[in-house]
């Protein structure tokens, strides 16, 4: 077999640009072109903290108490889009354990995500220790699942403060954070991987309010439709472990209608 010089790539050609993720299979061309070492962004380290007296910090159950089921969730998630975690544990509604925590691992932190505490209630301390020791630039959102959602950074650190009940850390967490966290990395491809498919279903929705609903694509006859998860409310885990993905309703939306074109995105796209 014969190769043709400038087949593949031309002299001076641009082979991958800045921003570019380098997915395993784009090894193969660098090396082909003699590259065995390219500048890369380090990746971001990312401190997971959970927050709430209701958690239950230990192996037992206890009635008045439930498990944590978004810090290593989160540290899942995180780890499968390319970053270093630190794990920071669990603490009480306490502003002192709260502050302390957060300050002591600034250092050690490109940016810090909390799952529970961004409430205005007064057991909520994520949102206090943020006013007092640094600054908020937006707090709760038009969105369901989620409305309580903060960002802001403490000793020009960003903060992420995410609701802490599990759906709505879920997916905040994917519908706004991690494409956010892809730009720390230096990412700056983002390719449109939404699908628009027809409603299998039907529902009111609140105006001016966005809304991710989970759901699932399915067959029927010739045609692939969108179904929600049968029940919903920030607590239902299983209407994301037994969902593909997330479909997006605009602000603008009042009814859904059976057969309209609907947004979707699986869970894996997202995080690809």
């Amino acid at each position: 077999n014969i190769r043709k010089k400038g087949e593949d790539l031309k002299e001076n050609q641009i082979v991958f640009r800045k921003g570019r993720q380098i997915r395993t299979v784009d090894i193969a061309q660098l090396l082909s072109i003699g590259q065995k070492k390219i500048k890369v962004y380090k990746q971001v380290t990312v401190g997971v903290l959970s927050t709430g007296s209701e958690i239950n910090q230990t192996k037992k159950k206890q009635n008045h108490l439930i498990f944590d089921a978004n810090k290593l969730t989160l540290i899942s998630m995180l780890k499968k889009i390319g970053c270093n975690t630190v794990d920071l544990g669990t603490i009480k509604d306490d502003f002192q354990d709260t502050k302390k925590k957060i300050l002591n691992n600034i250092p050690n932190c490109d940016l810090l995500i909390s799952s529970g505490g961004v409430s205005d209630s007064d057991t909520d301390m994520i949102g206090k220790v943020l006013i007092s020791h640094g600054k908020i630039n937006f707090w709760k959102l038009a969105i369901k699942p989620g409305r309580p959602f903060a960002f802001g950074e403490i000793k020009k650190t960003p903060f992420i403060g995410l609701p802490g009940n599990p759906v709505a850390t879920i997916v905040t967490f994917l519908m706004l954070v991690v494409d956010y966290i892809k730009v720390l990395s230096g990412n700056r491809e983002f390719p449109d991987r939404s699908r628009y498919i027809s409603s299998g279903f039907s529902m009111k929705k609140k105006l001016n309010r966005r809304e991710w609903i989970r759901g699932s694509i399915i067959n029927k006859g010739k045609k692939q439709l969108l179904e929600k998860y049968k029940t919903t409310g920030s607590g239902i885990i299983s209407s994301i472990s037994q969902s593909e993905g997330i479909i997006e309703v605009e602000e603008n939306v009042d009814y859904i209608k059976k057969g309209m074109k609907l947004k979707f995105l699986t869970f894996e796209d997202i995080l690809s």
